[in-house]
């Protein structure tokens, strides 16, 4: 993968969401001459606000550029942020007028598939707009995925109601590592239902503990 602004420091993530892309970006372009997974804000080196953005504030949040060809369906690398319409394309004007490409639906679907497997971090929300999603989850039908990943790509697609619709890229946010938790990482995400519970520790072992952390 490659930055989009690649002088800016906002690119800060948790270990679990830097693997997730590094090996994403390995599944959706592993060929040099593949247009590469364009990767825009994470979060600041010591987090906090930042400008544009209610949200990266903790490296669990990335904004992911979608995939596109030209009409005719040939590659080509990310034009930037640009909005994806129900018909799956998306409009350009520069010096040269107006020009168009078209939504990779394999390829962005590949990408989602790709952060849903993922080891390394598990996906809390994928916020994208609905008729994108739509798009996305009807290619997923139609080439004969799993039922299962479908239904879970479809629970984590959300379009948000208190931003734009996300209709020029994927925001990936992803849940607290356990240890990340214990170390006092409160996502407020859904514990979905394919996940693993979180571990907890048995009465006795955190008496012991607060006893030990009191004594101390």
């Amino acid at each position: 993968f490659r930055r989009l602004r690649p002088w800016s420091t906002s690119y800060v993530g948790t270990p679990g969401l830097v693997k997730t892309l590094e090996l994403a970006g390995a599944r959706v372009a592993p060929k040099e001459t593949d247009p590469p997974l364009l990767v825009g804000d994470i979060a600041a080196p010591r987090g906090g606000k930042l400008p544009g953005h209610a949200s990266h504030r903790s490296g669990r949040d990335v904004d992911l550029l979608f995939f596109y060809t030209t009409p005719s369906g040939v590659p080509v690398p990310s034009p930037g942020f640009v909005k994806v319409g129900a018909d799956g394309l998306a409009q350009i004007a520069d010096a040269k007028g107006i020009s168009y490409v078209r939504l990779d639906v394999p390829r962005t679907w590949e990408l989602a598939k790709a952060l849903l497997e993922s080891p390394h971090a598990d996906v809390a929300w994928l916020f994208v707009a609905e008729w994108v999603e739509a798009l996305l989850i009807d290619y997923a039908r139609a080439k004969g995925e799993s039922p299962h990943l479908v239904w879970r790509a479809e629970s984590v697609m959300l379009q948000p109601k208190d931003s734009f619709p996300h209709d020029d890229h994927f925001h990936l946010r992803v849940r607290c590592s356990d240890d990340e938790a214990v170390a006092g990482c409160v996502d407020g995400a859904p514990h979905w239902p394919w996940l693993p519970a979180r571990p907890t520790l048995r009465d006795d072992v955190l008496a012991e503990t607060l006893r030990e952390l009191s004594e101390g």
